[in-house]
């Protein structure tokens, strides 16, 4: 039996961080980053295995980076530099899940750096204000005979 999940995450549904002190709430700037978490849960009655997917539809090129980390006794490990992603196809996860109420974490972390040498591009991307980023996670799931 397969099953597919598709959530679309929404980064700023969750509180924040910003280096800079004068960005609107509900907005997001250079310095600015957060995370979501996400879990996984197994209700049948035999193991499953499941493969999660990120992808992205930025169309105003906000220059977000990315990074996934496993959900530990309700914590996760900060992302080291080499974590960071650009492109967040390329953080998948996969596994088992015991059967029973089995359950898996994982925290995807976002970040705007903020960067001098991309000033000029990220005031345009302020002044205009219309550009949006919406990540989509794709769950599935097999059952393990």
């Amino acid at each position: 039996n397969i099953s597919k999940k598709v959530i679309d995450v929404m980064l700023l549904s969750r509180k924040y961080t910003s280096e800079e002190t004068d960005v609107a709430g509900g907005k997001i700037a250079p310095g600015t980053s957060g995370y979501v978490d996400l879990y996984v849960k197994n209700d049948s009655e035999v193991t499953a295995t499941y493969n999660i997917g990120f992808k992205s539809t930025n169309d105003g090129k906000i220059p977000l980076k990315y990074a996934i980390a496993a959900i530990l006794g309700g914590n996760a490990k900060r992302p080291a530099d080499d974590d960071w992603k650009d492109d967040i196809l390329t953080l998948t996860k996969s596994g088992n899940l015991g059967a029973r109420a089995a359950t898996v974490g994982y925290r995807l972390y976002w970040k705007w750096n903020f960067d001098n040498s991309m000033d000029a591009e990220d005031t345009a991307l302020g002044i205009a204000g219309t550009a949006t980023t919406t990540v989509t996670a794709t769950v599935t799931a097999t059952q393990i005979d």
